[in-house]
């Protein structure tokens, strides 16, 4: 419950910060930030970035705190994937691909797994994929 407890807490402190002049041009889509994954020390001051500038939604930190999984626009295509960066060097890459609509990332206990909804069968149902590996999702 601890565990749990602090990647609650975490996540309070990573989220999209944005420019106030982004912010007046143009609001986000109902439900998203338009801006920058943003850590922030327990005073408030910024201490780092973590992936590109866009269109962000869910989130959810690794039990060990080195990697956040989320849901992100694709800047072309606006489709919504789920995306892993590691936290140190701010790296990311796409974690799936799908047409439909994932979101909701949940990272596994032990990290090696993330569990997530998508639409790609006409409803939203749970899958799952490995975090590192080159499996497919499957349907949880």
């Amino acid at each position: 419950m601890t565990q749990r407890i602090f990647r609650i807490a975490a996540f309070c402190a990573l989220f999209a910060s944005v420019g106030a002049a982004q912010e007046a041009a143009k609001a986000p889509p109902r439900g998203g930030v338009e801006g920058r994954l943003t850590w922030f020390d327990r005073q408030g001051r910024k201490v780092g970035t973590v992936a590109e500038p866009g269109m962000y939604r869910t989130l959810d930190i690794s039990p060990d705190g080195k990697r956040v999984a989320y849901e992100r626009n694709d800047p072309q295509t606006q489709n919504r994937d789920i995306w892993v960066a590691d936290v140190a060097g701010g790296r990311a890459t796409r974690f799936t691909s799908d047409p439909g609509w994932e979101a909701f990332p949940l990272w596994s206990p032990d990290g090696s797994r993330i569990i997530f909804t998508s639409n790609r069968g006409g409803v939203f149902d749970l899958y799952q994929k490995a975090v590192g590996g080159a499996s497919d999702e499957t349907l949880f």
